[in-house]
């Protein structure tokens, strides 16, 4: 995203990419001071650096990345890497800034320094139980054979006995230490966890309140997984006994199992699991919920939220143990005051039966369209992930942040064919809401509903019309099919979008006439540009990173030549605004070979850069390019001649 500001410190001009991460329209931004991008913790430097800048005519640290936080509209801060740059035209100074949304590196060196930080406290915990447990055994034991002799000592037996109880509890704290740390399973099976829940469902209705309703929601075709009965039967019991305890005045506890495929779009934003199919068993209260600030701690040992004395906050350790040991994934969406889901992804078991229809393969095509969605969802990245799921599918997509964004989208645009949005939102409208009032205006308006809580837990005491519930989180082909199935089959014109053998993550960028600036030669290079641009794409969702990184050195080298020419003729036709082209060409090859390196240490996901690509690739050509093109009508010799001088354009076997 490009942001060009004043001297003044006001925006001057941004493109489609900063307004798609601010939150603010073209209308809204420019002419207002920068600061209204950043924190309040920032705008005092920001001022007076600025005053710096103006005063000694160029900035101090051009060129320089720094890693900030940014501010969008709906007062939501977002990391984010700054290149800044500066120019002079008209004995005027300006700024530009290439701004980075690197949210989603965070989230993955975060969950790569949680997986880190749980390996060394089970090293720890497993090093401290282990010792604990051997001095527990020969206190046990010496208090066996104390016993014996003072058997005919009533008093001193009964000492006896309470010492025993106290070393028992203490031992069975340190198995419960062990049982996180240990990293194998010890008596491994192939299991189907339904009938084990079965098995347990009288002791589980004995571990809540009468006032705590469980309901059951087994799936019938549920496949096998290969896990140990014990440790699975021991974190069941765990999370049911932590459920009961959210929910001191009653609720409702529910308990479903189901097949699901986990596929690469998921696994890529949340590292530590694999693409496949999994067995996932969800266990959902109505009760208190968890504050977003401690959801990272809930797995640590001794980590509770429990009154003192309520609880040694090794019961959730214990499930975490378990899944990991299992080679699955657990994860927890919970909302103060609503309630919580815990979701364990336990791997199908080797040479089972394949997936059935309900969970769809990884690489299977996926069902594709044109229709235009309005996407819902108070959370951006959230947003952001719906947005770009959607149009990988072929999709148009219109977003909001919120249930009155919501109802002005769908005011202002007749032609939204479904509304796409989260349950639980802040603003004083969720989802249900939004869409009773969206159907009484539009009633031909399709309504598809996203949560972490699961269907169940959310459908019994509201509207039967909108159960139609999409679970966070959910996999591409989930999404895929659960569009078609309600707007109907993809017409001609929508399944010719996909090719014999192409899948939905190797969709191309097609061609399009808005993209012409009206001088060919540039246009033939903004092709090739494109064709490069469609390589990478395809080796990035093929996982071929030595291909992306091949390719993107020939993008690098492409787009020097071609900006050098594409300045030449914007001289030749003495366009004004030449000088901050040519600051945001640079500016721009600054940061690929700065991707470049990142993408070759590992700190970057290849299919992290299609999206900054695309969304370049389509800023260069129709905002800043379409500036010059009025200037090039008439110039045809001029141009010629520049471009003639520039010298060869860029070899095109490369694109």
């Amino acid at each position: 995203m490009i942001v060009v500001i004043n001297d003044d410190g006001t925006i001057a001009e941004w493109n489609s990419g900063a307004e798609a991460a601010f939150g603010y329209s073209t209308k809204e931004s420019v002419g207002k001071p920068l600061t209204i991008l950043m924190p309040e913790r920032y705008r005092k430097a920001h001022r007076k650096d600025l005053a710096r800048a103006v005063k000694q005519g160029r900035l101090a640290n051009s060129g320089v990345t720094h890693e900030l936080s940014g501010l969008r509209k709906n007062g939501q801060e977002f990391p984010l890497e700054l290149t800044l740059g500066s120019w002079e035209m008209g004995n005027k100074l300006y700024f530009s800034a290439m701004i980075l949304d690197i949210t989603r590196r965070k989230q993955t060196e975060q969950a790569l320094r949680r997986a880190q930080k749980m390996d060394a406290i089970g090293q720890l915990t497993g090093g401290i139980a282990h010792d604990f447990n051997n001095i527990l055994g020969i206190i046990q034991g010496n208090l066996d054979l104390l016993k014996n002799q003072i058997k005919d000592d009533e008093k001193a037996s009964k000492r006896v006995d309470t010492i025993r109880k106290s070393a028992q509890r203490a031992a069975d704290l340190t198995k419960q230490l062990l049982g996180f740390s240990r990293r194998r399973a010890v008596e491994v099976s192939i299991t189907n966890i339904n009938q084990m829940i079965g098995e347990l469902e009288s002791l589980m209705a004995r571990s809540v309140t009468p006032e705590v309703e469980v309901e059951y929601y087994l799936a019938d075709d549920l496949w096998p997984t290969e896990i140990d009965p014990g440790d699975f039967e021991d974190a069941l019991l765990n999370l049911v006994i932590n459920a009961r305890d959210a929910m001191p005045g009653g609720g409702k506890l529910i308990l479903e199992t189901s097949n699901c495929t986990l596929d690469a779009v998921y696994c890529a934003q949340n590292p530590g699991i694999k693409p496949g199919e999994y067995v996932q068993l969800m266990v959902s209260d109505s009760g208190d919920g968890i504050p977003n600030e401690q959801q990272e701690q809930i797995f640590e040992p001794f980590y509770t939220t429990k009154k003192p004395g309520k609880g040694t906050g090794l019961g959730l350790a214990m499930v975490y143990g378990f899944v990991q040991r299992s080679g699955g994934h657990i994860r927890v969406y919970s909302e103060p005051g609503i309630g919580s889901t815990f979701r364990l992804y336990l791997p199908q078991a080797k040479g089972q039966a394949q997936p059935t229809k309900t969970a769809p393969k990884p690489q299977e095509i996926l069902p594709r369209g044109r229709e235009v969605i309005l996407a819902v969802d108070d959370e951006r990245e959230l947003l952001e992930l719906a947005k770009t799921s959607l149009e990988v599918l072929g999709y148009q997509v219109v977003t909001a942040n919120n249930g009155q964004q919501a109802l002005e989208q769908l005011a202002n645009k007749p032609d939204i064919d479904l509304l796409f949005s989260d349950v639980v939102m802040q603003g004083g409208m969720n989802g249900y809401e939004l869409a009773e009032q969206a159907t009484a205006k539009h009633p031909g308006l399709k309504i598809l509903l996203t949560s972490g809580y699961t269907g169940k837990a959310l459908s019994s005491d509201d509207p039967a019309q909108y159960n139609n519930m999409l679970s966070k989180p959910y996999s591409q082909s989930e999404l895929a099919q659960q569009l078609r199935t309600l707007l109907g089959e993809p017409t001609l014109s929508d399944e010719a979008q996909n090719e014999p053998g192409q899948t939905q993550s190797t969709t191309q960028i097609e061609w399009a006439d808005s993209n012409n600036v009206g001088v060919k030669a540039l246009d033939d290079e903004h092709r090739a540009l494109l064709a490069l641009l469609n390589r990478y794409r395809e080796s990035a969702a093929n996982g071929d990173k030595t291909k992306c990184m091949t390719t993107l050195e020939q993008f690098k080298i492409y787009i020097k030549t071609h900006f050098q020419r594409e300045e030449a003729v914007m001289a030749a036709c003495a366009y004004p605004g030449l000088t901050n082209h040519t600051q945001v060409h640079g500016l721009l090859i600054k940061q690929v070979e700065k991707m470049q390196k990142q993408l070759n240490r590992g700190e970057l996901e290849t299919d992290e850069l299609v999206t900054f690509l695309s969304s370049w690739w389509i800023d260069h050509i129709q905002c800043m390019d379409q500036a010059y093109a009025p200037y090039c009508e008439g110039n045809a010799e001029l141009i010629k001649q520049a471009l003639d001088q520039a010298g060869p354009a860029p070899d095109k076997s490369e694109g």
